[in-house]
């Protein structure tokens, strides 16, 4: 498998908003591993949205993280990153 460019993980880390970004699209496979050794962003959550996309959310031990819609077809582009990623069900529950 080839490596994704350059270009894409620096986009990825420019963080602009969504609106003034070209849509970064490629095969779900290669999104992933860009991801993984571009930002050691692994998979913590998925769902399926109403068109029938799959929307996986890649995070970082570190708190980045990477929402990706994938394509029946296999195609997968990046609908938003960012810093700070807090899992809360890993946190301890207030008492009361």
């Amino acid at each position: 498998m080839r490596a994704l460019p350059i270009a894409f993980i620096a986009l990825m880390a420019l963080g602009a908003p969504a609106e003034a970004q070209e849509a970064v699209c490629a095969p779900a496979a290669q999104i992933a591993q860009a991801l993984l050794h571009g930002h050691q962003e692994t998979p913590a959550g998925l769902g399926v949205d109403a068109g029938g996309n799959l929307m996986v959310l890649y995070v970082s031990p570190e708190g980045s993280f990477t929402l990706v819609i994938e394509g029946p077809d296999g195609m997968a582009c990046l609908a938003a990153s960012g810093e700070g990623w807090t899992d809360l069900a890993e946190q301890e529950e207030p008492s009361l």
